[in-house]
């Protein structure tokens, strides 16, 4: 019973590693070589080793099974389905005991009274015996006290998320405009079940769909808002705790804990996985008081979607996030900083038509390549949409939406001004998503020619300024 103990899981040496990687970003020169080769050895002996085995775990007598519950069998009487996903001994102490880790598809043999008020998805602890039939793998649970327990650590979480995504819809539902209400919980919850399908395309047609999407817009506004009133409270500390970045380093690091609780509560998409990525190698800076390359930013963010989940590479979300931030650091003007309020906002006007042309010819091959055709207006609307929906909507509604899950009183004037941005915005994509001012172009490149444009971006970049 000891194998949990002696041999290593891919938790632990991918913990080990990204250990390793923290050190190299803090220790000295010579050791920081070294400590960045060992991180990137002991992830990439992490994804190699054997997580999961899909046959049953070979220990005689009973065991503590973790298992998810499948649908209902309702009216029959066959046993109802579950997935085994890791397996203890009866003095199991957590998930770092498991000997055993699944999924394996399993009949329950069991007090159907214990689970008949459980839905599907339901995680349960099942003290019992498993056993290969020939229907498949039976899991029986032993007769006593302890033969079947809800996992409440789990389901807790989830849901305390699914009681605050109810009450941010029902905040969103008495406070936004009747026009908006289904716009507000696609940009609030990631939610575009109930967007209207003409507006949805005009998204579209605008090149504009990219704002429906939980993305960097949306974390980085979170933590931008809370690392600033974390900081301003911490700055009323004593002294004494505010010396050498204490208060940058910890004001960031809690802001990144509430943009990933955040991240969660959307229902942790890819580009919101990405933008917390960058936004961790940012708080990490801060933590050591070091300047942060947006490339090197941009990186670990992919590496860490990629970790968490390898299959994301394929996604065409991922790919269009990745390539527009890309062509964002490559060809944004650096930053000049104005003397006075109309210098600020000429430059302002420029940076948002220069981002949003940007924006659009980042994603340009991979759209005509899925679609056949790329929306051109992108290059004008963005310039418009962005600071309407993007900079004027979405850090009001945000706010608002956080307040309004504390009390819905609280969310009223934030949301108020929402509407007002958010109808201008709307009406400005309207406007724009005419067939006169939102020409297609038919464009369906192949792969070659997607990867020999992107190649003559990095080309041309690397031959220019550097960042």
């Amino acid at each position: 019973m000891g194998v949990g103990w002696t041999t290593p899981t891919p938790a632990l040496v991918a913990f080990a590693g990204t250990v390793a990687l923290a050190c190299s970003v803090v220790a000295q020169r010579r050791v920081s070589t070294f400590a960045l080769l060992v991180g990137w050895t002991l992830l990439g002996a992490a994804l190699a080793m054997p997580g999961t085995s899909r046959t049953a775990p070979a220990f005689d007598g009973p065991l503590v099974f973790s298992v998810v519950l499948g649908p209902a069998q309702i009216g029959t009487r066959q046993p109802r389905s579950g997935q085994v996903v890791a397996a203890w001994p009866q003095t199991h102490g957590g998930a770092r005991d498991a000997i055993w880790t699944g999924p394996l598809t399993v009949a329950l043999r069991l007090d159907a009274a214990r689970v008949a008020g459980l839905g599907q998805g339901s995680h349960l602890l099942v003290k019992g015996t498993l056993a290969e039939e020939r229907s498949g793998w039976v899991l029986r649970a032993s007769r006593g006290p302890w033969d079947v327990r809800r996992a409440s650590p789990v389901t807790r979480w989830r849901h305390v998320v699914k009681v605050l995504r109810r009450r941010v819809r029902r905040v969103l539902g008495v406070y936004a405009h009747p026009e908006l209400r289904a716009l507000f919980v696609a940009l609030v919850l990631g939610d575009r079940a109930e967007l209207d399908p003409a507006l949805r395309a005009t998204f579209a047609r605008t090149g504009t769909s990219h704002l429906l999407a939980i993305s960097g817009l949306h974390i980085g506004t979170a933590w931008l808002g809370v690392r600033a009133l974390l900081r301003r409270a911490l700055l009323l500390a004593p002294v004494g705790l505010s010396r050498g970045g204490a208060v940058l380093g910890a004001s960031a690091l809690l802001a990144w804990c509430c943009a990933a609780a955040y991240v969660v509560l959307a229902g942790a998409p890819v580009s919101g996985q990405r933008a917390l990525g960058m936004l961790a190698a940012v708080t990490v800076a801060a933590l050591a008081r070091r300047r942060v390359s947006p490339w090197n930013t941009l990186s670990a963010a992919v590496v860490a979607v990629l970790i968490v989940d390898p299959a994301a590479v394929a996604s065409l979300g991922f790919q269009l996030s990745v390539a527009s931030v890309a062509f964002l650091i490559a060809w944004t003007p650096a930053d000049d900083p104005a003397s006075h309020a109309l210098s600020r906002l000429h430059r302002a006007v420029r940076l948002s038509l220069w981002t949003g042309a940007l924006g659009s010819l980042a994603t340009a091959p991979l759209v005509g390549r899925v679609w056949g055709q790329v929306p051109l207006s992108g290059v004008w609307t963005n310039a418009v949409a962005v600071p309407l929906l993007g900079g004027a909507t979405v850090p009001p509604l945000l706010l608002g939406s956080a307040l309004g899950a504390v009390h819905p009183q609280l969310a009223a004037p934030w949301i108020g001004l929402a509407n007002a941005t958010g109808s201008a915005g709307v009406a400005a994509v309207r406007w724009f998503a005419s067939p006169e001012r939102a020409p297609l172009w038919g464009w369906q490149p192949s792969i070659a020619a997607v990867v020999l444009v992107y190649g003559v971006a990095a080309g041309a970049m690397a031959m220019g300024r550097r960042r």
